[in-house]
């Protein structure tokens, strides 16, 4: 099994968020277990996240499990399938991004293969815009490497597809706009 840690922070009112993605063909299960900081388990926990295959979807921790105000731990979340989870802090201005920490053994493509569970694009009602921004880097000297990005289930300057190429030593900064 599948077993990945966020480190959760909802302290000052922030919230923590967890956004899975499937990208198996298979219906994967995901069981989320919250700890506080002296290792307890928060009763409540785990709670079953069912996902069926090439789905992704996105929840606050404290609306799986009732955490105590001020929570502050550990969250796991354990699967019969691959996980691909990335944790979201929403402090009521922004969210940021936590990533998980594979508790697992490490597959054979974790060196050419990646899933992101969740993409921000969108527009604020005052007009302005908000979006992910993916970081790409080659930490190869030696050798030029191709990436391909491929998103399920939303497209950005309308497409799904996105090729880069990133020289030795190389990266990328990129953007999305819709």
């Amino acid at each position: 099994a599948a077993v990945t840690q966020i480190l959760a922070d909802n302290r000052g009112g922030s919230r923590i968020g967890l956004a899975f993605a499937n990208d198996t063909n298979q219906s994967a299960t995901y069981s989320v277990y919250a700890y506080d900081i002296n290792g307890n388990q928060i009763a409540g926990s785990p709670k079953n996240v069912p996902l069926a295959g090439h789905a992704s979807t996105a929840s606050f921790v404290d609306q799986l499990i009732a955490l105590p105000s001020g929570y502050y731990g550990q969250v796991f979340v354990t699967s019969n399938s691959s996980a691909s989870i990335i944790g979201l802090r929403y402090t009521g201005n922004a969210f940021t991004t936590i990533p998980e920490t594979n508790r697992s053994a490490i597959g054979a493509t974790a060196n050419t293969y990646h899933v992101f569970p969740q993409f921000a694009l969108g527009v604020l009602s005052d007009g302005s815009s908000y979006s992910s921004t993916v970081m790409l880097s080659n930490p190869s000297s030696a050798a030029t490497v191709n990436c391909t990005m491929t998103l399920h289930g939303l497209t950005a300057g309308g497409t799904n597809t996105f090729s880069y190429t990133l020289s030795a030593s190389g990266w990328n900064i990129a953007g999305f706009s819709s």
